[in-house]
């Protein structure tokens, strides 16, 4: 009797602990809504995430600052460093299963809250470079373009901004937010009918409801095509032009098909031949802007393509392309006030980490010859440290 109750207190205590495992599961489930592959995390992620075609750049926030991640192929692994090159330690904020999300909801100092509630109302939205508001179109793409905004703490607080005039006429019906600065009170808006490829440009003042600045690309001549690239800042822009190519002339390649048999029946499969590579676009001229006190020219820097800048808007990364292979290619960070470089390297571009406010770079590029891909960490003078694609620091050569 006594060996009976005392299973039966048991499989209640049982029943119970699998009550609350249950329980917390689903307010886990919950908790994480529309950002299921955000949480916080430890250093070091779990397994089970889907292989990865090559090593990524994650920004991510660590307590005593900035830092990126450095993920590996073929599982979840990650490890943290500071723009200076070091290790970093403890508990850290690290998005998991990252390389499943299409657009992984991580905010410009690296920070990703476990849950990220947002009007419904509010499309494709974007982080604000304080990294505690996000903004977005209102109702989809329709004019007249509505901006609205709200504090992550306070989602049910929606903003709005109308702009009844802004790209009225233009026959565009896509639109984007490159930045949002609800602080500076700048926004960076553009249309365009093919992506990445801008018809117009503007900056608007989402508290005075104004366009402060607005060029429209669509009479440009045949093949010159159009680029935006905001500062994390939000405060710096560059308007690019380059010469788009027309596709080469090429005969079309045959059709190679083979005879095959399966479960006793005949046929026949056909491979169709890869279409031929596309020249890379010629960078004619980048227009710099400061966007504060008012929209302003600041510079200008010809023959090369802008794919970035420093968290802090004080340096450019440029990309000069010779060729679809990447061999010759040439990545520069340039000082944006007077374009002086003050780092180089023979070798393509991949990717970048940076932060608001951070003038440091993380700049990831891949050399064709060698088939290595290595990770620079360059300081505001320019001086350099190393990464492997594993996160090893490599010596100084």
């Amino acid at each position: 009797m006594i060996l009976t109750s005392r299973r039966r207190a048991q499989a209640g205590r049982s029943h119970r602990a699998r009550r609350r495992i249950l329980q917390v599961f689903v307010v886990l489930v919950l908790v994480a809504g529309t950002s299921a592959c955000s949480q916080e995390g430890p250093r070091v992620p779990g397994n089970g995430c889907p292989a990865t075609s090559g090593p990524g750049l994650i920004r991510g926030t660590a307590p005593d600052g900035q830092v990126f991640f450095v993920t590996n192929p073929g599982n979840c692994s990650a490890q943290a460093y500071t723009y200076t090159g070091e290790r970093t330690v403890g508990r850290l904020i690290f998005p998991p299963c990252v390389e499943a999300c299409s657009k992984p909801a991580i905010a410009p100092d690296g920070s990703v809250p476990s849950a990220l509630t947002k009007p419904s109302a509010l499309v494709s939205s974007i982080w604000a470079p304080d990294s505690r508001r996000m903004c977005g179109f209102l109702n989809g793409y329709v004019r007249p373009i509505r901006v609205g905004w709200f504090d992550v703490r306070a989602p049910q607080h929606l903003h709005i901004s109308v702009f009844p005039s802004l790209f009225g006429h233009l026959p565009t019906s896509s639109y984007s937010l490159r930045s949002c600065d609800v602080t500076a009170d700048r926004a960076v808006v553009t249309a365009e009918s093919t992506s990445p490829y801008v018809d117009a440009v503007a900056v608007v003042s989402l508290a005075k409801r104004k366009v402060l600045f607005q060029r429209d690309f669509t009479g440009t001549a045949a093949g010159l095509v159009t680029t935006v690239a905001v500062a994390p800042n939000g405060l710096d822009m560059a308007i690019q032009h380059a010469d788009q190519p027309p596709p080469p002339k090429s005969s079309p390649a045959p059709v190679s098909c083979s005879p095959g048999r399966k479960a006793g029946r005949s046929f026949t499969m056909c491979e169709l031949p890869s279409p031929p590579a596309m020249p890379p676009e010629t960078p004619t001229q980048a227009d710099l802007y400061a966007l504060r006190p008012t929209p302003h020219p600041i510079g200008r820097i010809a023959g090369k393509s802008i794919v970035g800048w420093s968290g802090d808007g004080s340096r450019l990364i440029t990309w000069a392309r010779h060729g679809p292979t990447g061999i010759g290619d040439v990545v520069e960070v340039l000082r944006a006030t007077d374009g002086h470089v003050i780092w180089q390297s023979t070798s393509m571009f991949n990717t970048a980490a940076t932060a608001p406010g951070v003038p440091s770079l993380a700049i990831q590029t891949y050399d064709p010859t060698r088939h290595t891909t290595t990770i620079h960490l360059i300081d505001t003078l320019g001086r350099t440290n190393r990464l492997d694609a594993a996160g090893q620091l490599l010596p100084i050569q």
